[in-house]
């Protein structure tokens, strides 16, 4: 088995209000960067796991995402491989 690397972006769903990023656009706009026109807040995930290939380790990511590290009704998520480590 190989050992890979993945990252995992958790962040709430477009329809969820975001109170924390409009917060921080505020204060972004405030502090001298008023293009900014939408900001949101999520959290990134970062995985080391042993598996067959780099399919079977998404594919386990992935899982951990739905059953772990996200909540299906408020957020989504989005994993890939950063690099893998023989």
């Amino acid at each position: 088995m190989t050992q890979f690397r993945l990252r995992m972006a958790v962040t709430l769903k477009p329809e969820v209000l975001d109170p924390a990023g409009q917060a921080t656009q505020q204060v972004v706009h405030e502090r001298g960067f008023p293009e900014v026109s939408e900001l949101r807040i999520g959290k990134v995930v970062d995985i080391a796991m042993h598996a067959h290939s780099a399919e079977d380790a998404l594919a386990k990511a992935r899982r951990l995402g739905n059953e772990f590290l996200a909540n299906p009704v408020l957020e989504r998520f989005e994993v890939w491989v950063q690099s893998d480590e023989t």
